[in-house]
């Protein structure tokens, strides 16, 4: 019936209202004419028309348009919400008019505005659903929507109440997949394979979401400003409960290959500093080089420790291989858990940021260790070279025979 009012109010122009009341004396038309006699008969909770003069093309008439409720005028969609507090319990308004945009739910084109607001209205239903229970007697003007997060390592668990006030604010935001939330609670969906679990990993995803950002005084309004993050990480969420892969899983598995990677490299660093042992034995042996008279026993000296350096040279390198691809298979764990690092909770983030900080840090330190291996297993090679060009000018000799086959070619 107030489609009546409505166009009726088109058809005499769209006067000024005033007070609640808009006034038109004037020609008419017979489409007009029959609007006015069907606005008579309207029950008084859709307005009341006051006919002072009417006639086959003319008439004067004010018109008291209904305060409120169900049916009445607003000047915008944000109107509309400050007026009907109904809204914030979920109840979208299907009897009204937008002034400024000349719109009504009876009008056969849609409105952007009107359909943000009714996705707010159905995610408000929806939510209620989802929550742990619901509270819509302690204001007349919005429900208590209260959500729960479970205990975990080092954390209790933490309740969370999101109020359904709604506000001009909340309407300016455009709901990516809200449908989402509807085929949660369709009880058609009841008794379905894992439906319940999806349900806990958006309430859970919802509750963290509040967590990590806090709530302002208008929870809803959180609600809908972070909506993208909060569908995001229901995804990622999802994804690892379908795959298999819980969180307390993953955290499991990074422990393990923490200490899998540290054992092995502990084995491979224990090895060679056993082997090791034989740089001190050759460096021994260089005062004993030095002392030697014969040619003969400086060479043998000589000659076993240049084998000495090579065999430690040959395994200091080795180790440095084998650690390596110790180091790679370490990567290749980890590599799929560091592109997803930003969908895990907090304490998995950290486990995981800590693990690869001390892995790098060690890869670091270990570098330096071989590299100065390495140049330790040169030592002995040095002080044979030195003691053989102070004794025997083997340097100079070696200098003049690269400068001779130069000048031969």
């Amino acid at each position: 019936m107030f489609d009546i009012v409505v166009e009726l109010y088109r058809c005499v122009g769209r006067p000024p209202i005033n007070h609640g009341v808009f006034e038109y004396s004037g020609t008419v038309d017979d489409h007009a004419i029959s609007m006015i006699d069907r606005a008579e008969r309207l029950p008084e909770q859709y307005g009341y028309i006051d006919i002072h003069t009417k006639n086959a093309s003319f008439v004067d008439f004010e018109f008291s348009l209904p305060g409120g409720g169900q049916a009445a005028f607003y000047n915008n969609i944000g109107e509309l919400v400050e007026r009907f507090s109904g809204v914030s319990k979920g109840v979208l308004p299907d009897s009204f008019y937008l002034i400024e945009e000349n719109w009504s739910p009876f009008d056969d084109d849609s409105n952007e505005s009107f359909e943000r607001l009714r996705d707010i209205c159905c995610l408000i239903n929806w939510l209620a659903e989802l929550s742990v229970s619901v509270d819509d007697e302690s204001s007349p003007y919005y429900n208590n929507l209260f959500f729960a997060i479970p205990s975990t390592e080092g954390r209790a668990p933490k309740t969370f109440v999101v109020k359904t006030k709604l506000t001009s604010e909340v309407i300016g935001y455009h709901l990516r997949h809200v449908k989402l939330v509807e085929a949660l609670v369709d009880p058609k969906h009841e008794g379905k394979l894992h439906i319940e679990e999806r349900r806990m990993i958006f309430q859970l995803s919802l509750a963290d979401v509040l967590s990590q950002h806090g709530l302002e005084s208008d929870s809803l309004l959180s609600v809908v400003k972070h909506w993208d993050q909060i569908i995001l990480g229901y995804w990622k969420n999802l994804q690892s409960y379908v795959h298999g892969f819980s969180f307390d899983k993953i955290r499991v598995e990074v422990a393990n290959a923490e200490v899998e990677y540290s054992t092995k490299l502990s084995s491979s660093l224990g090895d060679i500093a056993g082997k090791l042992l034989a740089l001190p034995v050759s460096l021994a042996a260089l005062p004993y080089l030095s002392k030697s008279e014969d040619k003969f026993q400086f060479s043998v000296i000589s000659l076993g420790l240049f084998m000495v350096s090579t065999i430690i040279l040959c395994m200091v390198v080795n180790q440095w291989i084998i650690v390596s691809r110790l180091r790679a298979s370490f990567d290749v764990v980890f590599e799929q858990l560091k592109e997803k690092l930003l969908g895990y909770p907090k304490s998995l983030r950290l486990v995981l940021s800590k693990t690869l900080k001390n892995v790098d840090r060690q890869s670091n330190l270990l570098f330096v260790t071989f590299v100065l291996f390495i140049v330790i297993s040169f030592v002995p090679i040095g002080g044979v070279i030195y003691l053989a060009d102070e004794r025997y000018a083997v340097l100079s000799v070696i200098y003049s025979k690269i400068l001779t086959f130069l000048d031969f070619l």
